[in-house]
């Protein structure tokens, strides 16, 4: 039994690392997440243990991005103001789940952070194409560089996402 049964501790990618650290690191946090865990469990919890809004929980995990919000809304062929919507409180809109989907696979978070965002809105993947095409794209192409992504979408004939 090697150590890593032993303490059932699970092995994490360098992306997964990296987006753990730029994460803290953009937040002030006094120790990077040594998982995705307790990374999800930090953005679903205050300090004082209190349950975060949905909207707050979306806003960090978009403003942790090296991304800017026109480069986001660019990729994802949606507008700033649509993004904006999503984590304001003085509006009351809810992303579609195409909409989260793509933005989850543009800011390239890792598969369980994507479905617990996905699943913060209730939303699910059922047994559409549409829905196999986004699991795929979520699970495989989540370290990908976007062109690779709108090569795979347009090779495939679907829609390829940028506007530019």
């Amino acid at each position: 039994m090697n150590n890593d049964d032993k303490y059932n501790t699970k092995k994490i990618s360098s992306k997964e690392t990296d987006y753990l650290t730029r994460f803290a690191i953009k937040n002030n946090a006094s120790s990077v997440f040594k998982d995705i865990d307790s990374f999800l469990f930090s953005l679903q919890y205050d300090e004082n243990g209190n349950k975060r809004n949905k909207k707050l929980i979306l806003h960090d995990v978009i403003f942790q991005s090296n991304l800017t919000k026109r480069q986001i809304c660019l990729r994802m062929a949606t507008d700033t103001t649509t993004l904006t919507d999503w984590y304001s409180f003085e509006k009351n809109t809810t992303p579609s789940k195409e909409k989260l989907c793509r933005l989850c696979i543009v800011l390239h978070l890792p598969p369980k952070i994507s479905m617990f965002i996905l699943n913060l809105y209730g939303y699910c993947f059922g047994e559409s194409e549409k829905d196999r095409i986004f699991d795929y794209l979520i699970n495989t192409y989540y370290l990908q560089p976007f062109s690779e992504i709108n090569k795979f979408l347009t090779e495939n004939g679907y829609e390829n996402w940028e506007k530019i």
